[in-house]
């Protein structure tokens, strides 16, 4: 019960303050958005949670627990983390946005992105020490549109 109500929380508190904005300066690419997978290289887990809009509506709206990353002698071993995988079958003009912990909400940017028709993955990365950004995968779609 507590999950819904902070994601109800943020939703309402968070996500109307994107309308408008998931088109940053033009026309946003159109892409299957495939998957969220947030990594996790920090010694910490980390709540999260992503929220992806198409133009002023949400579409996509989920949280959890990105599993701490795995240190040894100062080298990551192991990479946490959590994967979304928002079930949206058709392309669109998406953008993805992430919150971690309390922070603040940050909107993927999508000027590198090519409409070539393929699936796109999105990396949020958490690195040790609480830096951020993100990357992004071509991947294959789901046969049937799924």
């Amino acid at each position: 019960m507590r999950r819904r109500t902070v994601l109800s929380g943020i939703a309402s508190a968070s996500f109307p303050l994107l309308a408008g904005c998931s088109t940053f300066e033009g026309t946003a690419p159109s892409y299957r958005l495939a998957s969220v997978v947030v990594q996790n290289r920090d010694a910490e887990e980390h709540d999260v949670t992503v929220g992806v809009t198409e133009g002023d509506s949400l579409v996509f709206l989920d949280s959890g627990v990105a599993s701490s990353g795995e240190w040894s002698d100062g080298s990551l071993e192991r990479e946490g983390g959590l994967v979304f995988e928002p079930p949206l079958a058709e392309s669109g003009e998406y953008a993805v946005h992430v919150r971690v912990d309390d922070g603040p909400l940050r909107s993927v940017p999508t000027e590198g992105v090519v409409e070539d028709g393929g699936c796109l993955g999105v990396r949020p990365t958490v690195e040790r020490g609480g830096g951020f950004h993100f990357s992004y995968v071509y991947e294959g779609c789901a046969e049937n549109g799924a």
